[in-house]
């Protein structure tokens, strides 16, 4: 036990430290001390049968951070994920799934999205800003085995927005999900409803005051066109004339993508064509990893995804790791360059929208079992 002496004080150390400079409410501080409490006992419990816990104490670090900065719900929700995996058994990863990798540190502190009105026990996904910074359009989350419906909501400032109803005439008893407008108001947006005799899942529609009319299949050839290969989710750019979109083979027995990448199509008279350097503009963002939910800026030169793992044991989903990243490029002929993780985002995340403005960007996060949508923001 001595040769791990040092490992296992410096993991109980962060456990206990992990409310220094937090001042919230003596509920929220009971809450967070108790579950310091459970951290401590089960990090104990791994170093003692002689398991690394040098990644556990990294996302304690994290974890840390956060509280030391006031910013108790990332602190927290850092915490709960340690907790679950210890729990579970499941490996803990270090915050970085890209570790060594570049980091972009321009924007601030998470802040977490109201949409009044909603129901929050519907969660919310998939946020895109229109183009005009408008309306807020998103899905809710699988539950219980409803799937995701498009909803919408208008803004009143960049952290409000008041709920306006579901997206009339989009939405199937399928999964509806991953919206994004042009600055027409073409909305594009993934559902399987045709998939099974068209083998095609992206659906473009006039989006109107909330409601959509000329519904169809995007015709060209970004469908895979394969049984089991489909897209998972793509985006518009602001003049309607680029779709950047993912191509994704789906593990049927996990619900979860197998493989993803991104790949980037133009607009011509026969639809969607894939343009013939799509490999070459995205060599740098596609990897071993999943890469999808693409987001781009107005003049199509930053690129913001998710990049996400899923881990396996005895062919068992065991856990799962996810960062926003950002690439920039210096024209839009041009392939992208190496990504960066941006530091202040935590926790499994995914679906990232870039505002207007370029300052604001949304995604959504996992906070227990529920999905909401956050802000971060750089000067």
């Amino acid at each position: 036990m001595a040769h791990r002496t040092p490992r296992l004080l410096a993991a109980v150390v962060l456990a206990v430290a992990l409310l220094a400079g937090c001042a919230p409410d003596g509920a929220t501080v009971a809450r967070l001390e108790a579950k310091a409490e459970r951290a401590k006992s089960l990090i104990v419990a791994r170093a003692e049968v002689g398991e690394d816990v040098a990644p556990i104490v990294a996302r304690m670090h994290r974890a840390k951070a956060h509280f030391d900065r006031g910013e108790v719900a990332e602190g927290e929700a850092i915490l709960d994920s340690v907790i679950a995996a210890l729990e579970r058994r499941e490996p803990v990863s270090a915050p970085d799934a890209a570790a060594g990798g570049p980091v972009d540190t321009a924007f601030g502190a998470p802040r977490r999205v109201t949409i009044a009105g909603y129901d929050e026990a519907l969660g919310a996904m998939e946020p895109f800003i229109t183009r005009d910074g408008r309306y807020l359009v998103f899905n809710s989350q699988p539950r219980d085995g409803v799937p995701p419906d498009l909803h919408y909501a208008e803004r009143v400032d960049e952290l409000t927005f008041r709920y306006r109803g579901p997206v009339r005439g989009a939405n199937s008893p399928s999964v509806d999900g991953a919206p994004s407008l042009d600055a027409n108001g073409q909305l594009y947006f993934v559902s399987p409803r045709d998939y099974a005799a068209r083998l095609a899942t992206l659906h473009t529609a006039r989006f109107v005051d909330g409601g959509v009319s000329g519904l169809r299949l995007v015709a060209g050839d970004v469908a895979p066109g394969r049984p089991g290969m489909l897209n998972m989710d793509a985006e518009i750019s602001a003049d309607g004339r680029t779709l950047y979109y993912c191509v994704n083979e789906w593990n049927v027995r996990h619900n979860i993508p197998k493989t993803s990448d991104l790949r980037v199509a133009h607009l011509t008279a026969d639809g969607f064509v894939t343009a013939p350097d799509s490999r070459e503009i995205f060599a740098a963002i596609n990897s071993d990893a999943l890469e999808y939910a693409p987001a781009l800026s107005a003049d199509e030169r930053e690129l913001y995804f998710t990049r996400a793992r899923f881990a396996f044991a005895n062919g068992e989903l065991v856990g799962a790791a996810s960062q926003i990243m950002v690439a920039t490029r210096a024209t839009t002929a041009g392939p992208f360059g190496t990504p960066r993780q941006i530091a202040s985002i935590s926790g499994f995340v995914e679906g990232p929208t870039i505002a207007p403005d370029g300052r604001r960007l949304y995604y959504h996060r996992r906070d227990g079992d529920r999905f909401r949508l956050y802000l971060v923001a750089r000067p």
